[in-house]
């Protein structure tokens, strides 16, 4: 990082306020020093600079989504879980702050949430207890997520495990007998 202080503010003008280029290209600064750290497998470095775009503005999907990520691989599942859904959100609400595809984007977000609710219905407190309920309504939230990925961005490459795993089918009729089975 050359030296820089990661949290530094931009530059003011004369009356104190700082101009909204200059705050936009101080996020967008910040920004690409995180993808930079975690290029460089710097995961702290990244989660706290996403986290200080985060903290001064909330309503852009991109760090969110990246930090989503992130959560996912080091198995902070709540926290990826609370991102991914504020991603999404501001996503869906015409939040995009990056140029890449918007449906692109979106899918990448819906792929992601795919994959972290798969994880979430993976823990062990969910199948060593037994928890088919829980099970249950955390892989339909993975294949309709996974679905969605698909439907926004059908090019995209989306694991085949995540979400639809034949194992994790879950029918729609759920009164059946034979859709309840849990066997984890």
């Amino acid at each position: 990082m050359s030296g820089e202080n990661k949290n530094e503010t931009p530059n003011t003008e004369d009356d104190g306020n700082i101009s909204e280029e200059n705050y936009t290209n101080a996020l967008i600064k910040k920004f690409e020093q995180a993808i930079e750290a975690r290029q460089n497998n710097d995961i702290d470095s990244c989660c706290e600079l996403l986290l200080h775009i985060i903290k001064n503005e909330p309503r852009l999907p991109e760090p969110h989504l990246e930090l989503a990520n992130i959560y996912l691989i080091i198995e902070k599942l709540e926290d990826a879980r609370v991102h991914i859904e504020e991603a999404i959100t501001y996503l869906e609400n015409g939040g995009q702050w990056t140029e890449i595809d918007f449906n692109t984007l979106l899918s990448l977000a819906y792929s992601t949430k795919s994959e972290i609710y798969h994880a979430l219905a993976d823990r062990d407190e969910i199948v060593l207890n037994s928890n088919e309920e829980e099970f249950t309504r955390l892989i339909k939230i993975s294949q309709t997520a996974k679905k969605k990925a698909q439907e926004l961005n059908p090019n995209q490459h989306i694991d085949n495990y995540q979400g639809g795993n034949p194992m994790y089918d879950i029918e729609e009729e759920e009164d059946s007998e034979e859709s309840s089975s849990f066997e984890p």
